[in-house]
């Protein structure tokens, strides 16, 4: 009895997943495989841990959509910091005191000065990409040392290291 009070918490999207897992599990033999699996854990990285954050913001009954435009202000800054020579330790650093400083005001608006969430969020969604998207010039930001590449792209132990 107790088995299918625990399978009626189970949220309906996980169903979902599990039965589009099993058609495309049918579909092609090798879906399951490790090397599949691993793919789809490396491009999902990121995305899972966002929403884990975004997680605990909706749990106290607010939202958060600014989200993305912050993450590439921040990317986009840390970037042209690395460019200017700056190293590759401080420039990351700079990235994350500037998401937390954003966040924080963002924060402050919505809990002490009682704007609505949403508008703030969204208002400061595209002021983030639109300070991305003017400081870039519009381009992507290239040459990175290999260090950094290593990041995103490298592998320890088989194991991609984004992962």
């Amino acid at each position: 009895m107790k088995a299918k009070k625990a399978i009626g918490k189970i949220p309906g999207v996980l169903y979902g997943l599990v039965v589009i897992g099993a058609f495309f599990a049918v579909l092609e033999p090798g879906f399951l495989g490790a090397y599949n699996l691993q793919n789809l854990l490396k491009d999902c990285s990121i995305l899972i841990i966002i929403s884990l954050g975004m997680n605990l913001v909706i749990l106290t009954g607010r939202i958060n959509i600014s989200i993305g435009g912050v993450m590439s202000l921040t990317g986009v800054i840390t970037a042209m910091l690395m460019q200017n020579h700056l190293m590759m330790g401080p420039a990351i650093l700079v990235g994350l005191l500037l998401g937390t400083v954003i966040g924080l005001l963002l924060g402050l608006m919505i809990a002490y000065l009682n704007f609505s969430d949403w508008v703030v969020t969204y208002a400061f969604m595209g002021i983030a990409q639109g300070l991305a998207l003017v400081a870039s010039d519009g381009n992507t930001i290239p040459g990175f040392s290999n260090t950094f590449r290593f990041i995103a792209t490298g592998k320890i132990f088989g194991i991609y290291t984004m992962i």
